[in-house]
């Protein structure tokens, strides 16, 4: 199996949520907009600590770079 590793950048479409996987581990998701259209959203998913500053730092509206795989 082989990743690709992405570089995006956009706007924040929708505020990060955080749950928790059944082993405790937490877990931050959101929508980043990456066009002027709504059927431009890109689903960006954090997880361990990572996920618990994307959870404080981010906002809607924020403008990220996002690198991930």
């Amino acid at each position: 199996m082989s990743l690709a590793k992405a570089v995006i950048s956009g706007t924040v479409y929708r505020a990060p949520e955080k749950r928790f996987t059944s082993n405790n581990v937490p877990i931050t998701a959101f929508a980043l907009n990456i066009s002027d259209n709504e059927e431009s959203l890109v689903r960006v998913v954090a997880k361990g600590n990572f996920a618990e500053t994307v959870e404080t730092t981010v906002h809607k509206a924020d403008r990220v770079i996002v690198e991930g795989r």
